[in-house]
């Protein structure tokens, strides 16, 4: 939320890994890192896809609203992706397609997610 989301070899990493259609990935706070990653045209990579992360509501609940650079819910929603949640803190997986690209991107809303995630990426690397 502080660094990798407008770190550059990071940006560059996502970018590498969508472009040669592996999958990406993030869980709770994590999707931060894929609202400034762009395809190699320029666009938003998660424009059009669904995806879910940490909740405006959750970060209400853990009251730390206040001192984040940003609520993500509403920053994924920015750059075009078609946000998706579970009831707070309920488990919540989703699979999506990178923009342009095809590869699939999978994001987990929080903590409850993260053994999900953990699988579909097992499930989009034919394991």
């Amino acid at each position: 939320m502080y660094d990798l989301y407008s770190d550059q070899t990071s940006l560059s990493l996502i970018q590498s890994f969508a472009v040669a259609k592996k999958p990406v990935a993030a869980v709770c706070h994590g999707p931060a890192v894929l609202v400034n990653a762009t395809t190699p045209s320029g666009t938003p990579l998660l424009a059009g896809a669904e995806v879910t992360a940490f909740s405006n509501v959750e970060e209400d609940q853990v009251q730390l609203s206040s001192i984040m650079p940003f609520m993500l819910e509403d920053e994924l929603k920015r750059v075009g992706a078609r946000y998706v949640r579970a009831e707070p803190w309920a488990e919540k997986v989703v699979v999506s397609s990178v923009h342009e690209l095809g590869g699939v991107v999978v994001t987990g809303q929080n903590p409850a997610s993260a053994t999900g995630v953990g699988k579909a990426i097992l499930k989009a690397l034919g394991l």
